[in-house]
C-alpha cells in the first residue's frame, strides 16, 4: 500500500472524519434556515408554506447523502471503538440529507385549510335579503415548484373569480369547471362554481357543488349556509334549516346563518323561532341591516307593528340596499296602525326611489281610500295596473274606490277583471256578491258568495253576507244556517248574533230572538240596533216593560235614532204601558227625525188619534 493511500485510510481510523463534518453541515444548514425564511404561496387553491432555501436544499441534501455513503465504505478502516459512532453518524447524515432533498421538491409542504373572507351578500329577492357567503382567495403568488396540473388549475380558478366578479356567470362556470378537471379535489373551485350556478338559477347544480365541497371538507360552514340558501329557492325548508343549523354548529358566531335560518322559520310561519334567530344575528352583527329587516317582517305577522316600524327604520338607517322595499314595508306597518298619512309618506318615498314600483302605487291607493280620498286612490290603482296589468289586487282595490264614489258599474267591472286574472280570488268574489246584493241581484249575489265559500270554507264574512241575502229573500232557514256557521267560525261576532236574532223574530221565535239579541248586547254593549230589535221581540212576546226599557236605552245611546221613538210610542198604543203624553211626544219626534218615512201617513193618523183621546 502506498504512503498516500495509507495516510488517506488513516484519516478514517478516527471519528469523526472531515468529510463527515462537512456532510453534517450540508444537511443541517438548510434545515435550520427553513425556520427563518418561510413564505406562503398557493398551489391548487390551497395556501402552503415554503422556504427560500429550497433552491439549495436539493444539492446540499444530495452531497450530504453521497458523503455519508462514502463514509459507509470506510467502515473497515474505522477503529472498533468508533465504528458504532460512525454508523450512527452516517444514518443521521443520510436521513437529514434525504429530508432536505425531498423537502426541496415540496413533498413536506403542508396545505392549510381554505380561507374564507367575510360575507358577500347575494339577495334572495328584493324583499327577503337572506344571503349567502362567498370565499375569496389571497392574491396569487408564484410557487417555487408548482406542478403543471396545479398551476393550470389555479390559473383557471383565478379566471373564474374574475369572470364571477364581472357577473359573467357562463364564463365563470366554464373556468371553475376547467380548474376542477385539472384538480378534482379543488374545494374552492367547487364552492365558487356552486355560487355561480346558484346565481344563474341552476339550483340542482349548485346543490351538487356545495355537497361536493362538504364531502371534501365536512367542516366548511359557508358551504352548508349556501346550500341552505339554495334549498330556500326550492322551498325545501326542512333541508335548509338542517344546513343552517349545521353551519351554526360548526361556527356558533355565524351571524348570517342565524339570519337565514330565521328567514326560513318566517316562511314556515314559526315567527317566535324566526325572531329568536334574528335577535341572535343582530347581537352578533349589530350593524347588519338584514336581520333588522327580516325581524320587521316577522313582527308584522305577529301584529307587533310598533316593533316592525322600529326595525324597518333601523334597516333604513343602516343603508340596506333595498331602500324602496323597506319604505313600502314600513308603510304597510303604519297602515296597520291606522297612521295613514305616515303610510302615504313612506309609499311616496318608495315610489320616488323606484318609479316603476307597482305594489307601492297600489298600497298608497289603499291608504288614500282609508282617508276617504277616492280620486287619489283611483289614480294610484290605475298607475299600478299600467305598470302591472296582471295585478288582480290593484283591480280589486280600484273597484272598492269606485264603490265609495257610487260608480257601481266600474266597481263591478274591476271586481270581474280581478276574478278573471285570479279565479281563486275569494275576496273579490265576495265583494262582487255584496255589490250584487246591494243592487237587488240576489241570485247573482248568492252565486258569488257561494263561490267565495267554496274557495275558502272558513270565510266567516261570506257566510254572514250570504245569510243577509237569504234573509232579504225570506229564505229564513238558509239564513239561520249561514249565520249559525258564521257564529261557529267566530263566536265573538255580535252583529252575527244580532242578525240571527232578527231572523228568529221574523219567524216569530221570540225566545230564540231575545237570546241571540241578548248575546249580541253582551258581546257589544254599544250595539244600539240590538237593543232596538230586542225591544221589538220583548213587545211581541208580551213583555212591554222590558221593551220600553230597551227603547229607552237606544234613545239614551243615539238620541237621533228615529225608530226607537216610534217603537216606544207603539208600546203604549198597543198595551197602554207608559205615558200617553210621552207617546205623543215620541211620535212627533219620529216625524221630525224621519220626515220622508214611507209610513208617514199611518204615523200621523196614530198621532191624531192619541191627541183626540187626550183632549178634554
Amino acid at each position: 500500500m502506498s504512503e498516500q493511500t495509507s495516510q488517506f485510510h488513516g484519516s478514517y481510523a478516527k471519528f469523526p472524519a472531515t468529510s463527515e463534518i462537512v456532510a453534517l453541515i450540508l444537511a443541517v444548514i438548510p434545515f435550520c434556515a427553513n425556520f427563518t425564511t418561510t413564505s406562503t404561496h398557493t398551489v391548487n387553491g390551497r395556501v402552503v408554506e415554503s422556504s427560500y432555501i429550497d433552491y439549495v436544499a436539493i444539492p446540499c441534501g444530495i452531497l450530504a447523502i453521497l458523503l455519508g455513503l462514502y463514509s459507509l465504505t470506510k467502515l473497515k478502516d474505522t477503529a472498533d471503538s468508533d465504528r458504532i459512532k460512525r454508523i450512527g453518524a452516517i444514518v443521521v447524515i443520510v436521513l437529514l440529507g434525504g429530508y432536505q432533498t425531498l423537502s426541496g421538491f415540496g413533498v413536506f409542504h403542508t396545505p392549510s385549510a381554505p380561507t374564507s373572507a367575510g360575507p358577500f351578500p347575494t339577495p334572495l329577492s328584493a324583499e327577503v335579503i337572506a344571503t349567502k357567503m362567498a370565499t375569496t382567495m389571497p392574491p396569487p403568488q408564484a410557487s417555487p415548484t408548482p406542478t403543471p396540473t396545479a398551476e393550470g388549475a389555479f390559473t383557471w380558478y383565478v379566471q373564474g373569480k374574475e369572470a364571477y366578479e364581472q357577473k359573467d356567470l357562463p364564463a365563470a362556470i366554464e373556468a371553475f369547471s376547467k380548474a376542477i378537471e385539472l384538480d378534482p379535489e379543488f374545494v374552492d373551485a367547487y364552492y365558487q362554481r356552486g355560487g355561480a350556478y346558484s346565481d344563474q338559477g341552476a339550483n340542482e347544480q349548485a346543490i351538487a357543488d356545495y355537497t361536493q365541497v362538504i364531502e371534501l371538507n365536512p367542516e366548511h360552514a359557508p358551504a352548508y349556509n349556501d346550500r341552505g340558501v339554495t334549498y330556500i329557492f326550492q322551498e325545501a325548508y326542512d333541508q335548509a334549516i338542517a344546513d343552517f343549523t349545521k353551519a351554526i354548529e360548526l361556527d356558533p358566531d355565524y351571524a348570517l346563518a342565524y339570519n337565514n335560518r330565521g328567514y326560513v322559520y318566517y316562511k314556515q310561519e314559526l315567527y317566535d323561532q324566526a325572531i329568536t334567530d334574528f335577535n341572535t344575528s343582530i347581537d352578533l352583527t349589530p350593524d347588519d341591516s338584514r336581520p333588522y329587516y327580516n325581524r320587521g317582517l316577522a313582527s308584522v305577522e305577529q301584529e307587533a307593528y310598533d316593533q316592525a316600524v322600529a326595525d324597518f327604520t333601523r334597516a333604513l338607517e343602516l343603508k340596506n340596499p333595498n331602500q324602496a322595499g323597506i319604505y313600502n314595508e314600513r308603510g304597510l306597518a303604519y297602515f296597520a296602525l291606522g297612521a295613514y298619512q305616515k303610510a302615504v309618506a313612506d309609499y311616496t318615498e318608495a315610489i320616488e326611489l323606484n318609479p316603476a314600483y307597482a305594489e307601492a302605487f297600489d298600497n298608497r291607493g289603499q291608504a288614500y281610500y282609508k282617508q276617504n280620498a277616492p280620486d287619489q286612490a283611483i289614480a294610484d290603482h290605475t298607475r299600478a295596473i299600467e305598470l302591472d296589468p296582471a295585478n288582480a289586487d290593484a283591480y280589486h282595490h280600484r273597484g272598492l274606490a269606485f264603490f265609495i264614489q257610487g260608480a257601481y258599474d266600474q266597481t263591478a267591472a274591476d271586481f270581474t277583471q280581478a276574478i278573471e286574472l285570479n279565479p281563486d280570488f275569494a275576496l273579490a268574489m265576495h265583494d262582487r256578491g255584496v255589490l250584487y246584493s246591494n243592487q237587488g241581484a240576489y241570485n247573482q249575489a248568492i252565486a258569488d258568495l257561494s263561490q267565495a265559500i267554496e274557495l275558502n270554507p272558513d270565510y266567516t264574512r261570506a257566510y254572514y253576507n250570504r245569510g243577509v241575502v237569504y234573509h232579504k229573500q225570506g229564505a229564513y232557514d238558509q239564513a239561520i244556517a249561514d249565520y249559525t256557521q258564521a257564529i261557529e267560525l267566530d263566536p265573538e261576532s255580535a252583529p252575527t248574533f244580532a242578525m240571527r236574532g232578527k231572523v228568529y223574530y221574523a219567524q216569530e221565535l221570540y225566545d230564540q230572538a231575545i237570546a241571540d239579541l241578548s248575546k249580541a248586547i253582551e258581546l257589544d254593549p254599544a250595539l244600539a240596533a240590538a237593543y232596538l230589535d230586542r225591544g221589538a221581540a220583548y213587545s211581541a212576546a208580551g213583555e212591554p216593560e222590558q221593551a220600553v226599557s230597551d227603547y229607552n236605552k237606544v234613545i239614551e245611546m243615539q238620541p237621533a235614532f228615529a225608530g226607537a221613538y216610534l217603537n216606544r210610542a207603539l208600546v203604549f198604543v198597543k198595551t197602554g204601558v207608559g205615558d200617553r203624553e210621552q207617546a205623543i211626544l215620541d211620535l212627533e219626534q219620529y216625524l221630525k227625525l224621519a220626515p220622508d218615512a214611507t209610513n208617514k201617513e199611518q204615523v200621523q193618523k196614530v198621532l191624531e188619534d192619541l191627541k183626540s183621546e187626550s183632549a178634554p
